[in-house]
């Protein structure tokens, strides 16, 4: 039986935000009884004095790490570590780290270990496993929001998948802004960029509901308010206000799904190595003027994208919201024009085709023109 593209009826995750939450996993190990945990963590993760920490105050008996899996994971990274939790039989999965990190446990918690039957699942042909063995997400970035959504991203070849279902929505989520602390700065500005077009998308996208803008505005505003500021020097408070917002965002996705941004950004990623959410905020830079160029005037629509562009303007008051959002690329020191990331002119066929394909580009408040999308690629390469 095909499952449904958009399922809203899991209970929202279990969610823990503050500083020093990280000391809780202790107490939600303990209240399920565990005696043996699966770990899922990059090595540099893992291997970190405070994951050793976190994890050796665990009242587990037998730890097992799986750490073979990659930035934007692949499909055979994820079947490898679903054959090891089928072999292993863990009682709970603890997933430490970026998107990347928690997208992996929801994988190979939720996917069997024989690829045929695993690409049926993704394909939405098949049910997920039944009854997926728990899990605990800890992000060590503020961004993804992987920690409170229903769906992760996997890609077979250079195609990304999404498998989306109730039962990959962790149980728990730990969310210590401590844990950025060691973050590159890079990769702050990056995650951080994925918060803000997560809260943006989903406040203009077609499922747009009440309480989903209610998620989504205010950590709109709060993702804007902080990468105003030098996230270089930035302190525990406001590591906490972008944790929140990277949450929040989640959720809001969680509820709506993303947009044309995303949809986009899938091959400048798969293709060209651009970082996700950096490959998210250069498609900003053609699509907040395309959908308000497109939007029927005096609707909901219309207004909820007139609101997005005020949102960003409070980067710049004196920009446009196009060149307000390129301001944050500039100020994170990455370049704005595709050409330095490596896509041609010849390449752009290819992204607006793959953009297209995508089920994220029907979420897009306004539809998308194949020539319109490729003109205003083609003058940011």
């Amino acid at each position: 039986m095909k499952s449904p593209a958009f399922a809203p009826d899991a209970a929202p995750a279990q969610v823990s935000i503050a500083l020093g939450a990280r000391h809780q996993l202790r107490a939600v190990l303990a209240a399920r009884a565990v005696n043996r945990v699966m770990v899922v963590a990059s090595e540099r993760t893992a291997g970190s004095g405070v994951v050793r920490a976190m994890l050796d105050r665990t009242a587990a008996r037998f730890l097992i790490r799986f750490t073979a899996f990659t930035p934007n994971p692949r499909i055979e990274q994820t079947l490898a570590g679903s054959a090891l939790r089928e072999h292993w039989q863990p009682d709970i999965i603890v997933a430490i780290g970026g998107g990347s990190a928690i997208d992996t446990a929801k994988l190979l918690r939720s996917l069997p270990p024989r690829r045929e039957t695993a690409l049926r699942v993704l394909a939405g042909d098949e049910a997920p496993v039944p009854h997926p063995v728990p899990l605990v997400a800890v992000p060590t970035t503020a961004g993804t929001g992987s920690e409170v959504t229903r769906f992760a991203t996997v890609y077979v070849g250079d195609v990304k998948a999404s498998l989306d279902h109730p039962t990959v929505l962790p149980e728990h989520a730990i969310v210590d802004p401590e844990l950025l602390r060691t973050c590159p700065t890079t990769l702050m500005y990056s995650a951080a960029f994925d918060t803000l077009c997560h809260a943006l998308e989903s406040y203009w996208s077609r499922r747009s509901t009440a309480p989903s803008r209610a998620l989504a505005l205010p950590a709109l505003r709060q993702t804007i308010e902080i990468l105003a500021r030098d996230l270089e020097v930035v302190g525990d408070n406001e590591r906490l206000a972008l944790a929140s917002a990277a949450t929040a965002a989640g959720r809001a996705i969680d509820l709506t799904r993303t947009t044309a941004a995303h949809a986009f950004s899938y091959p400048l990623t798969a293709h060209f190595g651009v970082p996700h959410g950096v490959a998210c905020l250069l498609n900003l830079l053609w699509l907040v003027d395309y959908n308000s160029e497109r939007i029927a005037h005096r609707t909901p629509a219309a207004t909820r994208v007139s609101t997005v562009r005020a949102a960003l303007r409070r980067l710049d008051p004196r920009s446009a919201p196009a060149q307000a959002v390129r301001s944050l690329l500039v100020r994170a020191g990455l370049p704005d024009r595709l050409s330095d990331y490596g896509v041609r002119h010849a390449d752009v066929c290819h992204l607006v085709d793959a953009g297209l394909g995508s089920t994220r580009s029907g979420n897009n408040p306004v539809p998308l023109d194949h020539g319109a999308v490729s003109a205003r690629i083609y003058s940011l390469v």
